[in-house]
């Protein structure tokens, strides 16, 4: 459980041609069931994927974590929070 009830969270788009029409929000999470999803359920299930997730690497480029993590069971975060809001699956299977 998350022990502060306070927190602010920012959404932005890093994509090369939203340099100029780029929109950034910033807002505050202030519910403490909210904040508890995003510290409990949806943080742990985003730096635990392997499906989509990109590795920088030292010189500035990017691989694909599959490639580096090539032992580990692809995990895809956006398809376990689907499952998990259906019950189909629960916390305990985030790697």
């Amino acid at each position: 459980m998350v022990e502060t009830t306070k927190s602010t969270w920012a959404r932005l788009t890093g994509c090369r041609g939203n340099l100029f029409e780029r929109c950034e929000v910033v807002f505050p999470v202030r519910d403490p069931a909210a904040l508890a999803r995003i510290h409990d359920e949806i943080l742990p299930a985003y730096l635990a994927d392997t499906f989509k997730a990109r590795l920088q690497q030292p010189d500035g480029s990017y691989i694909r974590a599959s490639k580096v993590l090539k032992d580990q069971k692809p995990f895809a975060a956006q398809d376990f929070l689907m499952q998990l809001a259906e019950g189909k699956v629960d916390l305990d299977a985030i790697p």
